[in-house]
């Protein structure tokens, strides 16, 4: 548990050149981008929430908690924490404690493949956080782990830089110098849906533009 409880500003929404990613949504986001990019098998710990900002990586193997730390220690403003547990699937490595440090760092969320504890703290707060699992135990202090580098989160490569976002459909991962094509091809895309959605609405056919064409 934390000794203090900082409250997630939900009007802090991530670095001002990025927040048009969270008017696209994750869906056009990956439609944009080939169907890339899309994390697979965690689960939202916010409904209703947004999450956008720029990766901070680190690989805890074990749910190394010296590494975590190191990790949160170092995540600033504008920045997701993406944690690598290397499938310590038993354990948690994000709890209270944690959670107030990247509160008050004015990190934007987490993004945790492996456990979390403390959920009613967590929810309290209002971090954005995509998890893998929850438990009450924490990780190995011996596991091995870095800062920085590449990472593997929810079947997505993930390099430090990269841009993550998040919303009720799930998170996806942007690379690091594509996020304004992504937003203009996105944006593209939204007018061609609206376009689709026009027709719809007079009892056109939506076979006639398929989702593998035009988005549903």
């Amino acid at each position: 548990m934390g000794a203090d409880r900082f409250v997630h500003d939900p009007a802090t929404r991530g670095p001002e050149e990025l927040r048009p990613l969270l008017e696209l949504g994750t869906s056009v986001i990956t439609d944009a981008m080939a169907r890339l990019g899309a994390m697979h098998g965690g689960h939202w710990l916010h409904p209703g929430r947004t999450m956008v900002g720029y990766a901070r990586t680190v690989v805890a193997l074990q749910g190394n908690a010296s590494w975590f730390c190191r990790a949160v220690d170092a995540t600033v403003s504008g920045e997701v924490l993406v944690i690598d547990t290397g499938g310590a699937g038993s354990v948690s490595v994000h709890g209270g404690l944690s959670n107030t440090a990247l509160v008050r760092a004015g990190a934007c969320g987490v993004v945790v493949d492996g456990g979390i504890r403390d959920v009613a703290e967590l929810r309290s707060t209002g971090l954005p956080c995509y998890y893998r699992h929850i438990s009450p135990g924490m990780g190995n202090p011996d596991g091995d782990g870095a800062m920085g580098v590449p990472v593997a989160a929810f079947g997505q490569a993930v390099r430090e830089g990269d841009v993550i976002v998040g919303d009720d459909d799930g998170v996806v991962v942007v690379p690091r110098g594509r996020w304004r094509d992504v937003i203009d091809a996105g944006r593209e895309r939204v007018l061609r849906e609206q376009a689709v959605a026009a027709r719809l609405r007079r009892g056109g056919s939506l076979l006639a533009s398929p989702p593998a064409e035009e988005g549903s």
